[in-house]
């Protein structure tokens, strides 16, 4: 269990215990249970609650954008000639 202190100025080694500073007042370290109740007792010390990262959801995965078709100049492919009657039927 952690605990935050707010007080001003305070002190990183509290209790015997090594605190870090972070915005808004130091941190402790992962208190024993009766230790963090007891010092969440005193004003400006409270029970710090660590929340959980928020996990981004995974990304759709990329796929190729189609292209719109143009039609082609020239002559036409071999199998729209095969079905058609031969020039000049």
């Amino acid at each position: 269990m952690r605990i935050i202190c707010t007080i001003p100025n305070a002190p990183l080694v509290i209790n015997n215990y090594q605190f870090e500073a972070v915005d808004g007042g130091v941190l402790s370290p992962d208190l024993p249970e009766e230790v963090a109740i007891s010092l969440a007792t005193i004003p400006g010390y409270k029970i710090f609650v660590e929340q959980a990262p928020e996990v981004a959801p995974d990304p759709e995965p990329a796929t190729e954008p189609e292209l719109p078709t143009k039609p082609r100049r020239g002559r036409p492919p071999k199998a729209a000639t095969e079905d058609a009657p031969p020039a000049g039927a």
